[in-house]
């Protein structure tokens, strides 16, 4: 199997259940899949949409099958999804023939029914794990019903995995240790490929000209922009990083912290409240999440990107989209110091780690950041460097493919 194989043989089906007029987490999809396609397959991507459908792929080779689930309850949703999925792998089986398919741990349970008639055409498939279940606490701090439903869910999509499909892969090697221990699977098995950018999109010297542009529109022209961007939920660092901002706010009158993106309603409700209660409305703007082909322009706006995520189960063995989105923009970013940070960054001057997510660690590391802002472009050109020795889309793919041809 490879590049050389007759495009014909080369399909294949790729599901991922995310909403893509709803989730900021679709740019993974994106990267790798217009990859594949340059390179030669022909992709049929299955997933879902909340509203309406979007069209995010510039390649006549991606073809899309998006599942309307509407906004019903999440297992509602999952379940319609699962139910539409059987359909289509019906008619990938019977039309498309494909090489490998490609499933995630919410989209392997449309697949099983009809798993005895792939193997009849000798389709590799396999289990594709992006991130491993976030824990929903209830107002008592206590895992929810739905959260253990999750953990179950996931749970047996590996085992069904580690015992019917024909291959696993994984978003970074900590987590692959992490998985293989947890289940006993052979490491040898599991292939790992991580998050990607591309840099001809997070180009720092195409968006220079726009970035003046959108800070004097704002009116950032002599402030010291934090840039986050992504999701807004309650244990990714974010009130705390607000908090820290509030504890700059006299002393520290030019930084200003920028967040792009949006949140459950309670999340923003939150944010809101403590801007008012703390007065800091002129000291943290939230800004509607914009296309991401506009995300660039954002970043490079900013002075540095912060990244606050706590050192939990979910976020220590990721690779942060974010982060990889920051370096290649040239821009030093603000983070704390768990592993995943580590494992891109290293040593290097582009990070500024933060010990914790106290409020008062994040301060520090903020300062440090500003009071060092002379340095910050020499320091941020060796993050670009770090992203186009390791993580392009094109070394990420590779990857990838590597590991297709060993099945």
């Amino acid at each position: 199997m490879g590049r050389n194989k007759n495009h014909s043989e080369m399909r294949i089906v790729w599901a991922r259940d995310i909403l893509l007029d709803v989730h900021l987490h679709k740019t993974t999809e994106i990267g790798i899949l217009q990859q594949l396609a340059e390179h030669g397959y022909e992709v049929f991507f299955v997933s879902a949409h909340s509203k309406q459908k979007t069209s995010i792929f510039q390649n006549p080779r991606i073809h899309v099958f998006s599942v309307p689930v509407g906004k019903n309850l999440p297992f509602v949703s999952r379940f319609i999804f699962t139910f539409v999925q059987f359909f289509y792998y019906i008619y990938f089986l019977i039309k498309i023939k494909p090489l490998f398919v490609v499933v995630d741990p919410d989209s392997i349970y449309g697949l099983l029914p009809t798993l005895p008639l792939y193997r009849l055409l000798k389709s590799k498939i396999i289990l594709d794990i992006r991130s491993t279940p976030t824990p929903i606490l209830n107002s008592e701090s206590k895992v929810t019903i739905i959260q253990r439903l999750i953990d179950l869910s996931f749970y047996v999509a590996v085992e069904i995995a580690k015992k019917k499909l024909d291959g696993m892969t994984i978003i970074t090697d900590l987590m692959k240790k992490e998985i293989c221990n947890e289940f006993k699977i052979d490491p040898k098995w599991v292939g790992v490929w991580s998050s990607g950018v591309s840099t001809k999109l997070f180009d720092y010297e195409k968006f220079t000209g726009k970035a003046l542009e959108l800070r004097k529109e704002l009116g950032f022209i002599d402030k010291f922009l934090i840039c986050y961007h992504g999701g807004f939920t309650q244990s990714r660092g974010l009130i705390d990083t607000m908090n820290a901002i509030s504890l700059l706010k006299d002393s520290n009158p030019a930084i200003i912290l920028f967040l792009l993106g949006t949140g459950s309603t309670q999340t923003l409700k939150d944010m809101k409240e403590l801007i008012r209660d703390n007065g800091l409305e002129n000291r943290i703007i939230v800004h509607e999440p914009v296309n991401f082909r506009q995300v660039p322009k954002y970043v490079a706006m900013c002075d540095v990107g912060i990244i606050p995520l706590p050192n939990l189960p979910q976020w220590r063995n990721q690779c942060p989209l974010k982060l990889l989105e920051y370096l290649a923009m040239k821009k030093v970013v603000i983070l704390t110091d768990i592993p995943c940070h580590r494992e891109i960054v290293g040593d290097s001057e582009c990070g500024v780690y933060s010990p914790s997510t106290r409020p008062d660690d994040i301060a520090r590391s903020i300062v440090f950041a500003y009071d060092n802002k002379e340095r910050l472009q020499d320091w941020g050109a060796k993050g670009r460097f770090l992203i186009e020795n390791e993580y392009t889309w094109e070394k990420v793919s590779e990857k990838l493919e590597n590991y297709l041809r060993k099945l």
